[in-house]
């Protein structure tokens, strides 16, 4: 179930402000822009710009979407984070990436100084 648990029970979370695919928001010096994944349900990564710096934060996600890929080769990311969840697969997982599809997710927006690739790994 992931979060969805806190839907039902929010505490102080406030969950009424959605994002868009591709809005951007400002907080403080930090421009945070939603980018759609692929996933059995609506995801996001973030796009976290500061004056001087540019992370692409990439989880929960089976390789990227084209509209996803075109907005980041835009870009100049000085970090990539991708999750994988699982060792190279023959098939992909229909949610999650493997290894092989984190590396090859993380390796495709142009410019990126430094790629990471996190997460538990689960061996079948």
């Amino acid at each position: 179930m992931g979060f969805a648990d806190l839907y039902k029970h929010p505490g102080i979370l406030d969950f009424s402000a959605t994002w868009q695919p591709f809005e951007t928001r400002q907080i403080a010096s930090l421009r945070i822009t939603a980018v759609p994944l692929n996933h059995s349900r609506p995801c996001f990564g973030y796009v976290i710009q500061s004056p001087d710096k540019t992370l692409a934060y990439l989880t929960d996600t089976v390789g990227l979407p084209t509209a996803t890929q075109q907005f980041l080769s835009q870009l100049v990311l000085d970090d990539c984070i991708v999750d994988c969840s699982f060792a190279p697969r023959a098939q992909p997982h229909r949610n999650h990436n493997d290894l092989k599809r984190a590396a090859g997710a993380a390796r495709e927006p142009k410019g990126v100084k430094h790629k990471s690739l996190w997460g538990r790994l689960v061996l079948e």
